[in-house]
């Protein structure tokens, strides 16, 4: 049985645990999609880096565009 994490919010996550847990979410969803983080970032239109922030809990400023973005293709 696979277990499949909620999405996260398209609320604003201010807080370390917020981040911490949407990056582990983006990490986990890129993987089981076989993505690596280049791939990704040029499907969502940032940088390379900027996933990786993500993925780490660091914060990164993506437009709310990009973030949408982001998710839609990594919940698909």
């Amino acid at each position: 049985m696979e277990l499949v994490q909620p999405i996260p919010s398209e609320k604003s996550l201010s807080s370390y645990q917020e981040e911490l847990e949407f990056g582990e979410w983006v990490r986990i969803r890129r993987l089981r999609k076989m993505l690596n983080q280049e791939v990704l970032a040029e499907m969502v239109g940032v940088h390379q880096s900027q996933i990786s922030r993500i993925e780490n809990g660091k914060k990164t400023r993506l437009t709310k565009a990009q973030r949408s973005k982001l998710i839609e293709i990594l919940s698909e």
